[in-house]
């Protein structure tokens, strides 16, 4: 019998002694580990948020595309009388609008404002809270965060500004003990412990959110017993090192809850503006308990694709809320009854554009956490994607030939502001997650939608008018490769054209002999004034766009057409504020006079003849009459490359169409560019007012 006490109490010696060292062995390992968490208005990335929409008293509004900017971003429709903040309400030609804190504006002030619509579409009465205004900027449309290599969307909160109802929800379904324990739960654990044993497999977690936090922060997913210690020590020193408060809020700025495209949604506020449409602040009960319900498994329950699992398990979230009583009874099964009312998933937009945008940031040295609203509109991006992928499926489908799934046919399409530089759309390629490289800076051959900058060297002359006649009869130009002789595009000679006829018909004998007249080095220097920074080889061939070029330099030269002469340099930002919401860059609008009014009119007056008689008569075939617009078709040789360049006072939209590798579409400019704009007037719709 003291035998059996003495091993009895031996074993209780060893067994104290291997606690003690355990213990120290963890208390050493919490010391080592780090016990910093991000500050998040610092760690997130730069918010980019697509053009404001601008209420001007006296302007003209268009009902249909005010209600889709306002959908985009969030705001639904309400019968309240004062619409609260994300909310509207239309009452026939009256308009009620609760706006939300401005991006990057310092405060959370909101604003109620209201006008009404006249007989003529006018906006008239515009108020904000009560008192008269005369303009109005509503809220943008985020498109992405920058300057994030780990391709991560998040929205960082504070905890005292999110609904009580969602720290609740979360709490109640992960860790309703959150602010008893110290990073470990025992309790937890011996109830998952019993369960997974009664189940025969891993069926319930005991993780906390200090212990989830830890994780996400600091390990990897691999299941192994080193790194779960791990995690215990990594949750203690969190605990220790920091209040609950900010715990909680690193967790829900934190926490993984789904995907957006090939971007990460960590925190509430990613996750709510995705799958709602709205501010992680304006949630509602129904709609916090469908967010904690995803924690689990962001993939499993994702409500897009697995509604009736998202749907249980929301419900569960529900009676756990209820069963702890920070809900009632009544409010759990109310919330039940409702539907997940989901905004539908929208595709990633403008991603060259912002990759574009990220490089601009990263060369003036603009700060990570910097707030960046940019000159795109969102309307108009979405519809050139959807015309420049549907436009070449098309072709793709009417020309078999054309299909090459390695190397497709691609296109790019940018549209600007004339005035102001101002870029509104986008597109520099058919999918950038296929092929980052942007096509809108790519230099290619420009063939004859070079040939009005010509026409403007020659008008700007003095000496020559569009009804100066010249040769079309066959030329040869001696060539340091021995000579040079271009030829129509039909092959035929007419002995004599009209400046106007040749720039119409896209003649190249005439507009070559042009080239030669007004002189090279004049054709280059006017080229250059107006925008064009690419290198260009002042041979004869120059007049017919032998030299490579961008889409946005051609696109830059048109609109100097269009606003009479005056060149703007591109501009993609419009506003950069760091966190706490000061200014840090207001890009100005650099325009300088590069032609006279006379000249930059006679140019578009000429281009107008090519809509109404020229190479791109084939618009008014499908669109209907455009007399406002002016255009140019271009194609280089064995057809690799379509042009097609278009404006109004208001506005010029760029398109190009081609093989990266220079392989023949052989297809024309007028048959491969010019339809990818028609198909942008046709998914505008009645939103094409620039165009008409």
């Amino acid at each position: 019998m003291r035998a059996w006490k003495r091993g009895l109490r031996g074993g209780v010696v060893v067994g104290l002694a291997g606690l003690g060292v355990a213990l120290l062995w963890f208390e050493v390992e919490v010391r080592r580990q780090p016990g910093s968490l991000p500050d998040w208005r610092w760690s997130a990335a730069s918010p980019v948020y697509a053009r404001p929409a601008l209420l001007r008293e006296g302007s003209r509004l268009d009902a249909r595309r005010l209600r889709a900017e306002l959908t985009a971003v969030g705001y639904r429709p309400t019968e309240a009388a004062r619409p609260a903040p994300g909310r509207f309400r239309t009452r026939d030609r009256l308009w009620f609008i609760g706006l939300r804190p401005l991006p990057g504006a310092s405060g959370d002030t909101t604003h109620e404002v209201s006008f009404r619509l006249d007989a003529s579409g006018r906006l008239r009465d515009l108020k904000q809270d009560g008192a008269p205004t005369t303009g109005v900027l509503l809220e943008p449309q985020r498109l992405a965060g920058l300057l994030d290599s780990r391709a991560r969307e998040q929205i960082p909160h504070s905890l005292h500004e999110l609904p009580e109802v969602l720290v609740d929800a979360v709490l109640a379904i992960e860790d309703r003990r959150f602010f008893d324990h110290r990073g470990l739960d025992p309790w937890r654990i011996a109830g998952a412990f019993s369960a997974n044993l009664r189940a025969g497999r891993a069926a319930q977690g005991a993780s906390t959110i200090t212990q989830q936090l830890a994780r996400s922060l600091h390990l990897n997913r691999e299941r192994s017993l080193t790194r779960k210690l791990r995690e215990a020590t990594l949750a203690v020193k969190l605990e220790r090192s920091h209040g609950k408060a900010g715990l909680l809020e690193a967790y829900l700025n934190e926490v993984y809850l789904g995907q957006m495209g090939s971007a990460a949604l960590h925190g509430v506020g990613a996750a709510a503006r995705h799958y709602f449409g709205r501010d992680a602040r304006e949630v509602d009960l129904a709609e916090s308990a469908l967010l904690a319900a995803l924690i689990r498994g962001p993939s499993y329950y994702a409500p897009h694709r697995y509604p009736e699992r998202a749907l249980a398990r929301r419900n569960l979230v529900l009676r756990q809320m209820a069963e702890v009583g920070w809900i009632s009874g009544e409010e759990a099964q109310q919330a039940a009854e409702s539907p997940i009312d989901l905004v539908p998933r929208r595709p990633r937009r403008a991603r060259h554009f912002v990759a574009r945008v990220e490089r601009e940031l990263r060369r003036a040295g603009v700060p990570r956490t910097a707030s960046v609203v940019t000159s795109l509109d969102p309307i108009l991006q979405a519809a050139a994607e959807r015309a420049v992928v549907g436009e070449l499926r098309a072709l793709e489908s009417a020309l078999p030939q054309l299909q090459r799934p390695g190397d497709p046919l691609e296109a790019a399409l940018v549209a600007l502001v004339p005035q102001s530089g101002d870029v509104l759309a986008w597109v520099g390629g058919r999918s950038f997650g296929r092929s980052q490289l942007d096509r809108v800076t790519t230099r290619r051959q420009p063939g004859s939608v070079f040939k009005p900058i010509v026409l403007a060297a020659a008008l700007g002359s003095g000496h020559i008018t569009l009804s100066t006649r010249l040769r079309d009869r066959p030329l040869s130009v001696p060539v340091p490769e021995g000579r040079w002789r271009p030829q129509n595009y039909d092959r035929r000679y007419r002995g004599s054209v009209t400046l106007r006829n040749a720039i119409e018909r896209s003649l190249n004998v005439p507009m070559a002999r042009l080239g030669l007249k007004v002189g090279l080095p004049a054709v280059a220097d006017t080229a250059q004034g107006l925008g064009v920074e690419s290198p260009l080889a002042r041979v004869p061939s120059l007049a017919l766009g032998s030299s490579e070029v961008t889409l946005l330099e051609m696109a830059t030269a048109y609109a100097s057409f269009a606003s009479g002469g005056l060149t703007a340099a591109p501009r993609s930002r419009l506003l950069v504020s760091d966190a706490e919401g000061r200014t840090l860059e207001r890009p100005p609008t650099r325009a300088t006079r590069t032609l006279e009014r006379g000249t930059a009119d006679l140019v578009s007056e000429a281009l107008r003849g090519v809509v109404a008689r020229g190479t791109a008569r084939s618009l008014t075939r499908r669109l209907g009459a455009m007399p406002r617009l002016a255009a140019k078709t271009g194609t280089t040789n064995d057809f690799r490359d379509a042009w097609f360049l278009a404006y109004t006072s208001d506005l010029v939209v760029g398109v190009w169409v081609g093989f990266d590798d220079g392989r023949s579409t052989n297809l024309s400019g007028a048959r491969a560019a010019l339809p990818v704009f028609a198909r942008l007037v046709e998914e505008l719709g009645p939103l094409d007012r620039w165009l008409r």
